[in-house]
């Protein structure tokens, strides 16, 4: 496997342990499933602080252009057009990651067999594949 595989496998485990975090600390059940992602990403940061987010870039070797282009191109494919301005490297890791932690959501089955309502079986399947994922 080349670096940058490694290297993207390593971001999508850290956003998934975000992702893992952010259910088992919080009672989601009867959450409604489609909102799963918002609580997770949006009312929560991925990363706190400018200096933090650029060390996160750096240590995860993302050009800073890439990063933009990404997120570019998934607000235009989720809202129709870009609004958002990266003035900054926590604005950017934050959107970064709320666009990466979703579609590594849909991956799971377990999120895909929920129930609209979250129930407690739900959340722990989830869980336990999050947490397989994490440690594969």
């Amino acid at each position: 496997m080349n670096t940058f595989n490694n290297n993207l496998q390593f971001i999508e485990k850290d956003i998934l342990e975000h992702a893992y975090d952010g259910i088992n600390d919080r009672d989601l059940e009867d959450t409604c499933r489609d909102e799963l992602h918002n609580t997770l990403f949006n009312e929560d940061y991925f990363v706190v602080g400018y200096y933090q987010a650029q060390k996160w870039l750096n240590d995860n070797n993302i050009d800073v252009f890439d990063a933009i282009r990404y997120c570019n191109e998934k607000e235009e494919e989720m809202f129709g057009e870009v609004q958002t301005q990266y003035q900054d490297a926590e604005r950017l890791v934050n959107s970064y990651a709320y666009f990466k932690g979703q579609e590594l959501l849909w991956e799971l089955n377990s999120y895909n067999d929920a129930q609209d309502d979250l129930t407690k079986q739900d959340i722990a399947n989830m869980l336990k594949e999050i947490d397989e994922a994490i440690n594969s």
